[in-house]
């Protein structure tokens, strides 16, 4: 009796199932945990099965589909078995296409995992439900028991009880991943964005600015005014010594306001690691927010995936009616003198000094400026020849009175 018990331990062993083992007999085949995705546009989700029964179970024409809150009664199939079998003690999971696990099945369905309020079901070949995980708030008839809480970015859930109590808030527990930060993460930055593209999609860049390659795993990058939108980084991202990488709309999801906005670059615990300088106030078409030094400077020229090129924004002339304020505490795009400390690569090529505005000078960007007290100046000179024609022009019409006043004048001399 204790050899034929010690040999379904071993092969649940070897196939590394949980510590818990199953009743011996048991015929159990159960969704043992699942994780939806890391990102917004990063479907790196999966859903493993488990068959902790003491036979195999042949699964072709099985089914696992999910069920949200906005799918009515009807669920999608996120993966449908052909011909395979699963033994006792082993697993399969069934993968996103952005997984980065090894010796998974990948979606065939409709796939993609609700973050929130969704259910996860398994059907036999007959259509019957062998098992089902809820989380969040949605409606089925086939949930089990109290569902799970909506899960938290990066969080896995994963089964703890076998044989199951048929209830989800007590078969599963939340998984947090450790979450090592690579140890250069902190030196990145983010390097230029373009908030208002002449054509194509908004887009941010970062830079690696060390000889060594950097993770990303576990850093996200999310703007800060309006509708706040982050942006999660796969676990295999990574950036090669000195590498400037570009991330547009299309992945993101991330929206740049035109009127003012900035990003910032955190880790998993929330803790800032680099951001665009604040506030970077009205943006123009065409025109991108690029890093030389420690400032950030407009420029006519946007380098995508490469190193940041300065030239002077369009020469127009505006009337400045205020005093222009700074747009961060931290750093202004501003009209100054060549910066000399840059990123290494990054060229300023305007040689020259502008100051900035006050209250009523009327500017011409890259052009000498016209103050207001050459304005006044003018007027002064406009009175006085106006004056002098006035004068000049009396005395021509009386040119005659003053010839005989002067004669009289002068007989009387006599």
């Amino acid at each position: 009796m204790k050899k034929l018990l010690i040999i379904p331990i071993l092969v649940l062993g070897l196939f590394g199932c949980p510590s818990f083992v199953a009743a011996s007999g048991a015929s159990t085949l159960v969704i043992d945990e699942f994780r939806t995705r890391l990102g917004d546009s990063i479907y790196d989700e999966y859903v493993t099965l488990a068959n902790y029964g003491s036979t195999g179970v042949d699964l072709a024409g099985f089914a696992v589909l999910k069920k949200t809150a906005s799918l009515g009664s009807t669920p999608e199939p996120i993966y449908t078995f052909g011909a395979y079998s699963l033994a006792p003690g082993q697993t399969v999971t069934l993968g996103g296409v952005d997984y980065s696990g090894t010796n998974f099945l990948l979606y065939n369905g409709k796939g993609t995992l609700a973050d929130t309020n969704n259910v996860i079901i398994l059907k036999d070949k007959g259509g019957s439900t062998v098992d089902s995980v809820a989380y969040g708030t949605v409606t089925y008839t086939d949930i089990e028991g109290t569902a799970l809480k909506n899960p938290a970015k990066g969080v896995s859930y994963k089964r703890t009880t076998i044989p199951e109590n048929n209830d989800n808030s007590l078969d599963f527990e939340a998984y947090f991943p450790p979450t090592i930060l690579d140890v250069n993460a902190d030196k990145i930055v983010i390097s230029e964005l373009l908030p208002a593209p002449n054509e194509g999609k908004e887009w941010f860049e970062l830079f690696n600015p060390t000889s060594l390659a950097v993770s990303l795993s576990g850093l996200k990058v999310c703007d800060a005014i309006g509708s706040v939108h982050c942006y999660y980084f796969p676990e295999t991202e990574v950036l090669a010594p000195l590498q400037y990488k570009t991330y547009d709309q299309t992945i993101t999801k991330i929206t740049l306001n035109n009127t003012g906005d900035w990003l910032e670059l955190r880790d998993s615990g929330d803790n800032l690691l680099a951001d665009s300088g604040g506030n970077y106030g009205n943006a123009d078409s065409g025109v991108s927010l690029s890093l030389f030094g420690s400032d950030f400077m407009w420029s006519m020229t946007p380098t995508p995936n490469g190193q940041n090129f300065f030239t002077d924004t369009v020469e127009e002339e505006t009337t400045v009616s205020k005093a222009p304020k700074s747009t961060s505490k931290k750093v202004k795009a501003k009209l100054a003198a060549k910066t000399t400390s840059q990123i290494p690569g990054n060229e300023l090529v305007e040689e020259v000094s502008l100051t900035e505005p006050k209250a009523g000078q009327t500017v011409v960007k890259g052009a000498k400026t016209f103050s207001e007290d050459g304005n006044t100046t003018l007027g002064y000179l406009l009175i006085i020849l106006a004056v002098l024609l006035l004068v000049g022009y009396n005395l021509w019409e009386r040119r005659d009175y003053a010839r005989k006043l002067y004669d009289k004048i002068s007989s009387r001399d006599r």
